[in-house]
């Protein structure tokens, strides 16, 4: 089977085709799903490794499945999904009012769609039986690296970095910002890319006010271009000045970064991309129906995340996949480690809500290597609990906050 239909094959990059981009569901089918952005992304990547073809060797397979596979532990309703989850995981958000406080228990995690996607593709690998070798490590290593490890000011959560990085033969480094391989770091710059063309033709769609992204310099150097090969034209439609942006930062990427030394020779790439960022924030962060809608899509995310926290008998594959992840940790006690290996899959609800109800009853002792078993046993369900609801499509997701809802009522 050849590179591209083995990454077809995978689940999580096939979900990717009902997950929006920025808008989720609010928006129609003229707005870009993940999918979409993907094969932008891949689309880009390559138009810039050939612009470095002659200067170095890029491995193709490793390219392409580094763009595919990037997003793939993206959330359902785009980037306010993955902040919720974060905010849950990390203790800043109660699932309810009267709810656990996993940072007061010592169980907060945190939550990064670029590391999930790690650790969804390590899974895939283990799943489907294959040795994890170093052209696969460098794969992990573009997926999870394709953006930045932790959120600003907070680097007390690993996001579960630790576990995507055990046993790997190439191991990553917490700290470093961009990843190991040239096939890595084209993805990581044509990752932003792609989002300036894809984010500017959503606004466009959606109505929003762009005067201000026009104003920018890669605007009117792209109007410029566009009225100097068509000077019988006056007007473009805005497709084609979101291609001619494309190209043009493709070619001041390639002029700019220097291959060998992986660096920038000057500032005017990362510039364009800073001033784009601004801009752009400013439009979504101001707009009411985005504020609304997003507002709406955060109460989903904790309905579905205390749903499957109190009831995780419902999702089997979710305690099958947190089973599997638990036998790759080192208890701190031979007893605990027994319980654990001798509990059968309808035995684990169980003895999740043991290990939650020791840790929350202030009267009840425990050794210090028996609260970081629970600690450990509560964190990662919580992690697991995340990444189940990561995986749903936004259809899915509404669908399934309908239905909870309709049993509650």
């Amino acid at each position: 089977m050849n590179n591209l239909m083995r990454i077809c094959s995978i689940k999580c990059f096939s979900r990717m085709r009902n997950k929006a981009q920025m808008f989720s569901s609010m928006a129609d089918d003229h707005f870009h799903t993940r999918l979409m952005h993907s094969m932008e992304v891949y689309s880009v990547a390559k138009a810039i490794a050939e612009k470095f073809s002659s200067s170095c060797s890029i491995d193709d397979d490793l390219l392409t499945s580094i763009a595919l596979l990037h997003d793939i532990g993206h959330t359902p309703y785009g980037h306010i999904g993955e902040r919720t989850l974060n905010k849950i995981c990390s203790g800043e958000m109660r699932i309810n009012e009267d709810g656990p406080d996993f940072k007061e228990l010592g169980c907060s995690c945190g939550f990064k769609h670029n590391i999930n996607s790690g650790i969804l593709y390590k899974e895939y690998l283990i799943k489907s039986k294959q040795d994890i070798t170093s052209q696969q490590c460098n794969i992990i290593d573009g997926i999870t690296k394709h953006s930045s490890l932790f959120y600003k000011n907070d680097k007390d959560n690993d996001y579960g970095f630790s576990y995507v990085n055990c046993g790997l033969k190439n191991p990553m480094v917490f700290q470093k910002k961009l990843p190991n391989t040239i096939e890595g770091i084209i993805v990581f710059y044509a990752d932003e890319i792609a989002q300036i063309f894809c984010d500017y033709k959503d606004l466009v769609t959606g109505g929003f006010d762009v005067s201000e992204l026009m104003e920018l310099d890669i605007f009117q150097k792209a109007m410029h271009k566009l009225v100097k090969d068509d000077s019988n034209q006056k007007d473009f439609d805005y497709n084609s000045v979101a291609l001619e942006v494309v190209n043009y930062m493709i070619d001041l990427f390639s002029q700019s970064f220097n291959i060998h030394s992986f660096k920038f020779e000057n500032n005017g790439f990362q510039e364009c991309l800073g001033k784009f960022d601004e801009v752009r924030s400013k439009i979504i962060r101001t707009n009411e129906t985005i504020a609304a809608h997003d507002a709406i899509k955060e109460s989903y995310i904790k309905v579905l995340f205390k749903h499957y926290f109190f009831n995780p008998e419902e999702a089997l594959d979710m305690i099958e996949d947190y089973q599997n992840r638990m036998k790759r940790f080192a208890f701190q006690t031979v007893e605990e480690k027994t319980k654990f290996e001798q509990c059968k899959s309808d035995d684990i609800p169980e003895y999740i809500n043991k290990s939650f109800s020791k840790l929350s009853d202030p009267s009840h002792e425990m050794s210090k290597r028996e609260k970081k078993d629970c600690q450990m046993v509560l964190r990662w369900f919580i992690r697991s609990v995340a990444i189940h609801i990561s995986k749903m499509t936004d259809s899915y997701a509404d669908h399934k906050v309908r239905k909870i809802i309709s049993n509650f009522d």
